[in-house]
């Protein structure tokens, strides 16, 4: 019934489909599934504070971004750094 994406700010400079427009794209054609883009106007930092503030916390211990794509984040491509800039200090 719904999709929810996870997309944020900072990755609207790099990928067209992280994109209000695209989202909105994808509702028109994919109705009746609804299409939920919850941290879309929110940064790194916004989604680590929304994580936060919602009880997410421990969650983000089991995320990684990282473009290398192995087990393990690589901690030194473009996902890693923004997750790295990210993070409460």
């Amino acid at each position: 019934e719904a999709v929810v994406m996870g997309s944020c700010l900072d990755d609207r400079e790099t990928f067209d489909d992280c994109r209000p427009e695209f989202f909105d794209k994808m509702r028109e054609e994919v109705s009746p599934c609804k299409i939920f883009t919850p941290l879309i106007d929110l940064n790194k930092r916004g989604v680590f504070e929304f994580a936060q503030r919602y009880g997410g916390s421990a969650l983000l211990d089991l995320s990684w971004s990282c473009y290398a794509g192995g087990e393990e984040p690589c901690g030194n491509c473009g996902a890693c750094e923004a997750r790295t800039r990210g993070l409460p200090r």
